[in-house]
């Protein structure tokens, strides 16, 4: 069978963190210690590799957590590093499932680390008709 890569653009524009004073980025909303759960739709059967490119900004830990359809995603999550930077995190095949999936990032709490997630790129190869 013949694949296709395709992708979902998630926009976040949020600051996770333990205090909403701890960045200055007024026009971004504060959230607390866990993102919004984003969903994102998949219309065919994705199979083989995907994979996400996370856009962060100011992250001090690594022990942050994404988590893909309620599952936490293995390995090195956040590297530590200041300002904007982009990322990417290799997903596990049959994560992703067709139909509605979703995405949400889960701070650390034993820390004091605050952090903005711009936007998230999950990309997946799935069959093509």
């Amino acid at each position: 069978m013949i694949t296709r890569g395709n992708f979902a653009l998630v926009p976040f524009g949020e600051h996770i963190g333990d205090n909403a004073t701890d960045l200055d980025l007024p026009t971004v909303p504060f959230v607390g210690n866990q993102s919004t759960l984003k969903s994102f739709n998949i219309e065919g059967h994705p199979v083989n590799s995907s994979y996400i490119l996370v856009q962060t900004y100011d992250v001090d830990v690594e022990s942050h957590e994404i988590f893909v359809n309620g599952m936490p995603l293995t390995g090195l999550n956040f590297p530590e590093h200041s300002g904007w930077e982009t990322w990417m995190v290799a997903l596990k095949e049959g994560l992703l499932k067709q139909g509605m999936n979703t995405i949400q990032i889960i701070r650390d709490t034993r820390t004091t680390d605050d952090f903005i997630v711009g936007n998230v790129v999950i990309h997946w190869q799935e069959y093509v008709p």
